[in-house]
């Protein structure tokens, strides 16, 4: 009898061992405050409150980013929208369950002596990677401004952080900075020229899931999701402001100061999004940009963040 009850207890905690280790969720966002939603969801125990054992990991280039995604090291990738739909166009078994940002934040930052956009002629940009993500995005916004393309050279250099020593050093005269690397160029003697949403309108971040992973981790996801809902919405919160600017003080190592513009820039001007709600009007902006006329449905689903919310 004991001996059967002994081997009852190993069952349950077996089960009950599997049922935890089905809720860890290995998620991974390059270097920037774009993912302010999901630090708000941590810092205010709201991942812990929905069971989940989130692992974070930092990525620097994209294509290296998907690799991971695709090869299931990640769970749960923050992902420029291009990129994703690139991914998914070749095959990747990954699909576009939330949205993070709902604009393309990068600004368009430049050394001290370019003044205007035609100074760029002839000069040498950074970007992540010489196509898709920021180097599509710095096309378009240089075009808007009278630069075509062939008009200057471009250097592909990754992340955020490696972009901004490039440009401090001198490295280039120009480059596209997400927050709060930014908000930092400006203040080290840097100038802004514009912001690539005035050449863009669409999705800016894009929340993806590999594809196995999620269907074999449903419950998983839409805990995830609706943790990073509340994030967002507390985020959102005016009376939350002071609190949501020291959570990205402690997160990415910077002053009050600059939280608080960068308050003022992602939440104020709604780069980050207050829900994540995913549909063919977040998708199709970017198809069209690509000239596909590709149905919107096969690279997202809504459901998991739909069924999160209604619990």
């Amino acid at each position: 009898m004991r001996l059967a009850h002994a081997i009852f207890a190993l069952v349950l905690s077996m089960g009950s061992a599997a049922a935890q280790g089905a809720r860890e969720v290995i998620w991974a966002h390059p270097a920037g405050a774009y993912y302010w939603g999901l630090f708000s969801a941590m810092d205010q125990g709201f991942i812990k409150e929905e069971g989940i054992k989130l692992e974070e990991s930092t990525t620097d280039n994209p294509a290296q980013a998907m690799q991971m995604l695709v090869t299931g090291a990640v769970n749960v990738i923050s992902m420029s929208p291009e990129v994703a739909i690139t991914a998914i166009e070749k095959g990747a078994e990954i699909i576009i369950v939330a949205t993070e940002n709902r604009k393309v934040g990068w600004s368009l930052i430049v050394r001290p002596e370019i003044k205007a956009y035609g100074d760029l002629k002839g000069k040498l940009l950074g970007v992540t990677q010489l196509q898709e993500a920021s180097g599509t995005m710095l096309k378009l916004l240089l075009e808007k401004n009278g630069v075509k393309e062939g008009d200057y050279d471009v250097v592909p250099l990754g992340g955020t952080p490696n972009r901004f020593a490039a440009l401090n050093g001198g490295a280039v005269s120009a480059t596209l900075l997400s927050p709060p690397m930014d908000i930092r160029a400006l203040g080290g003697g840097m100038r802004k020229l514009g912001d690539t949403f005035e050449a863009f309108s669409g999705a800016g971040v894009f929340l993806v899931a590999n594809k196995r992973w999620a269907s074999a981790n449903v419950d998983t996801l839409e805990r995830f999701l609706r943790a990073a809902a509340r994030g967002g919405a507390w985020l959102f919160e005016p009376s939350n402001k002071d609190k949501a600017a020291e959570v990205l003080v402690k997160t990415m190592k910077i002053t009050r100061e600059d939280a608080d513009k960068n308050y003022e820039l992602l939440v104020g001007s709604g780069i980050v999004a207050r829900t994540l709600d995913i549909g063919a009007g977040e998708i199709e902006p970017w198809l069209k940009l690509r000239g596909s006329n590709d149905n919107s449905a096969r690279y997202f689903d809504a459901a998991p963040l739909e069924r999160a919310l209604a619990r």
